[in-house]
This record gives structure tokens, sequence and C-alpha cells, in this order.
């Protein structure tokens, strides 16, 4: 662990060969190894960060990725959080169709 000069951020090194072995074939799809990175840096510590390495390499494909970190979500915010998430969501997909549709 490493703190940046003025104590302003931490920045935590992870392995990234340790990370390529555990998450291997699905390290080719950019938005997958994104997403991962992005909720470990997020919701993960230092010390956990192993053990939550392990649980997200459950998932096969991005969208199961998305299915983990939305139990996160739950977890951590609650249901009702979640239900605005998933209707916000929703709502920017059928915006999405909308405009695919006038083009």
């Amino acid at each position: 662990m490493r703190v940046c000069p003025g104590g302003m951020c931490v920045c935590v090194c992870v392995n990234a060969e340790k990370l390529r072995d555990n998450v291997c074939c699905r390290t080719s799809n950019p938005m997958f190894l994104t997403t991962l990175l992005a909720e470990l840096r997020l919701a993960s510590s230092f010390e956990n960060l192993e053990q939550d390495i392990t649980h997200y390499k459950g998932a096969k494909v991005t969208q199961e990725l998305y299915g983990l970190i939305f139990a996160r979500w739950e977890l951590d915010q609650g249901v009702q959080v979640l239900c605005l998430i998933h209707s916000v969501l929703y709502l920017a997909w059928c915006v999405g169709c909308l405009w695919i549709a006038v083009d």
C-alpha cells in the first residue's frame, strides 16, 4: 500500500500475474476486466483482496459479474437502492432502444 504525496489518495498494488491467473480467459474482454478492476478498487480492501478476487472469479461472463456486483450493492445499500438502480438502468435501456429506432 502506498500513500500519495499530501495523503490525498491510497494506491494498492495488485499483482497483475495473480489477477490474470485467477480470471485468465475473461481478461480478454475489456468490459469484464474494467468492471472487475473498478469493483475491486471501490469495494475491496488490501486485507480482503485475494478473497474478493476469488469471489468474483466465479463469474464466467460479464453479466454474471454484474450480478455479483448488484448482490454486493444490495447487501451494502439495501433493497430500495437496488430497485432504484434497476429502474434507472431499465429506463436507460428503453431510451437506448428508442434512440436506435429513430436512427
